[in-house]
């Protein structure tokens, strides 16, 4: 919104364009409130096609509405006099209105400053649903609104004496304002309970993330502590496991000591028993040797003990018979004798050699 004054508005000066979002049902239903007028073919829809439409429309004040808010934001300060319209087109549900104005016309009139605007409104088919004019009282300049101390400058009383249309129009201006402070508060209160609503729903949906993030945090801690007992377990497991590996590689290797130890003593007692009997052997060939020896001795004593014998018998042939006689039969007395105790001694050679 700006303020504009009279001395410095030139015609042929463009009011600023103003574009309204696509036309709702509900704003239909409100203006029709405001205005007074419950038609049934801009509230009933059923109503609105048996009439021969498509449906509910807009009031064509509707557009001009549009256009005389795109006035009062170009010029704030401008007090309205007078409208006029003519409605070209049908307004829809859904019509993006875009409402335009230009100066025509300066003027001074019982003493006030006016403008008057053409302006039109048109569709976003670029057709137009309303053509117009607006008559301004204005401030003549800012010197002037600030001696008159008032929002607008205010009307003479010849032109609220003549001009019945601007006595109705500043009331049903006064009107319309008291209607859009109403729809303002309106709008604010419902912009706060959405905004209440909205901070409600956050709040909710964060307690909700709150307590969804704790159960997922409990669940993951038992989760963890699950896979650590888990772990713990297999742990144990492995080193239950790994501790009978050890015993039993302990007690093979001890088995296989034991083997060991018994093959050897095995061993040692074979060889002691095989050099036991070596020894044994050895002294038993040793003393069948010596005994062997001493039979071999004494035969050979008998034998050199026989020819000793046999070499004395010539000189006893120069003895007498008698002695021939006595000897031979000492001599055939005497041999048995010898040849017993050979057989003796052989035989306990013998004998001992067996015992041994």
């Amino acid at each position: 919104m700006a303020k504009q004054y009279w001395d410095f508005i030139d015609i042929g000066e463009a009011v600023t364009p103003l574009t309204k979002p696509p036309l709702t049902r509900v704003q239909i239903a409100k203006y029709a409130g405001a205005a007074q007028d419950y038609s049934p073919l801009h509230i009933d829809d059923e109503f609105a096609k048996t009439a021969g439409y498509g449906g509910v429309f807009a009031h064509s004040a509707i557009s001009l509405g549009f256009a005389l808010e795109a006035v009062t934001g170009w010029v704030e300060n401008g007090r309205i006099l007078r409208t006029e319209a003519s409605f070209r087109k049908l307004v829809w549900p859904g019509d993006i209105l875009t409402c335009k104005g230009v100066v025509v016309e300066k003027e001074e009139v019982n003493g006030e400053p006016r403008i008057r605007i053409d302006v039109w409104s048109h569709n976003q088919n670029h057709d137009n649903v309303m053509q117009g004019k607006i008559t301004v009282v204005m401030w003549r300049d800012d010197k002037d609104e600030r001696k008159g101390k008032a929002l607008w400058p205010a009307l003479s009383p010849k032109t609220v004496k003549t001009d019945r249309n601007a006595a109705l129009l500043e009331k049903a201006i006064a009107e319309a304002e008291r209607a859009a402070r109403e729809e303002e508060e309106r709008e604010k209160e419902a912009a706060r309970l959405k905004k209440e609503q909205e901070k409600e729903r956050l709040r909710v949906q964060k307690e909700r993330e709150k307590v969804k993030a704790e159960a997922a945090k409990k669940k993951a801690e038992a989760e963890r502590q699950k896979a650590l007992e888990k772990k713990k377990a297999e742990e144990a497991k492995a080193k239950a496991k790994a501790k009978a590996a050890e015993e039993k590689r302990k007690a093979a290797e001890a088995k296989k000591k034991a083997k060991a130890k018994a093959a050897e003593e095995k061993r040692k007692a074979a060889e002691k028993k095989k050099a036991d009997a070596a020894k044994k052997k050895a002294d038993a060939a040793k003393k069948k040797a010596a005994a062997k020896k001493k039979a071999d001795a004494a035969k050979k004593k008998a034998t050199a003990k026989k020819k000793a014998t046999a070499k004395k018998k010539p000189t006893a042939k120069k003895k007498t018979a008698s002695k021939k006689t006595t000897s031979k039969r000492a001599t055939s007395k005497k041999k048995p004798t010898a040849k017993k105790k050979t057989s003796s001694r052989k035989t306990s050679g013998g004998t001992r050699s067996r015992r041994k």
